[in-house]
This record gives structure tokens, C-alpha cells and sequence, in this order.
């Protein structure tokens, strides 16, 4: 979790190689579960979340999983609920989304 004056830095403080994978929520309790997860799976990535409100984004758009890479985003899931569908995905929907759109790499994922 992190706030709005940490949503920059966090960005561009990474190293270029590193996806950094943001999570825009209001109150979406089995995605942030799902993100948790791929966290663990996929440790070259950073995962972090924030709530949408702080950064004034507009909540037609929620939830979003924004992807950056090298300080510029590379990936934009707006209303990512649309693909995963609202209450009924799960953690292999979200990865293979995340996989698909080139957020995640699967050759990082450790339990493979």
C-alpha cells in the first residue's frame, strides 16, 4: 500500500528491468488477494496497490491495474473487472491477463 506523494517515486526508483505493477482500488477484496499472490510468484515484479481517491483517478475507471517499466507505463487495465469478470475469477485468471497484456513475464514466475 502506498500514498499518492510515494506513487512517483516508487515508479521511477526502480530499476529499468523491473515491472512495476499498480493496483487502483476502492474496495476490491479478491483482486488485491489475487495481486498478493502473484507477488510471491512473480519476485521480480513489484506489486503495489493505492487508493484510487488519493490520486483523484475517477472510480468509473476502477479497478485498474496500471504497469510501468523504466518510469514509463507500459500496460493500462482500465476496469480490469471487464476481462476478469466481476466476482467469479481467480488467481489463474488475473495471471494469465496480466501475462497476456506483457505486465508479467512467465519465465519469472518461481513456481514453475
Amino acid at each position: 500500500e502506498i500514498s499518492s506523494s510515494q506513487y512517483v517515486k516508487a515508479i521511477d526508483d526502480e530499476a529499468p528491468n523491473v515491472s512495476v505493477i499498480v493496483h487502483l482500488y476502492e474496495n476490491v477484496r479478491l483482486l488485491n488477494e489475487c495481486l498478493a499472490q502473484l507477488a510471491r510468484k512473480f519476485v521480480c515484479a513489484k506489486f503495489l496497490r493505492i487508493l484510487a481517491h488519493d490520486l483523484e483517478f475517477d472510480s468509473v475507471g476502477l479497478p485498474a491495474v496500471l504497469v510501468y517499466k523504466n518510469g514509463k507505463l507500459i500496460v493500462n487495465l482500465v476496469r480490469i473487472t471487464e476481462e476478469i469478470g466481476e466476482n467469479d475469477f481467480n488467481i489463474e485468471i488475473v495471471e494469465d491477463v496480466l501475462i497476456r497484456s506483457g505486465a508479467l513475464d512467465p519465465n519469472e514466475d518461481v513456481d514453475k
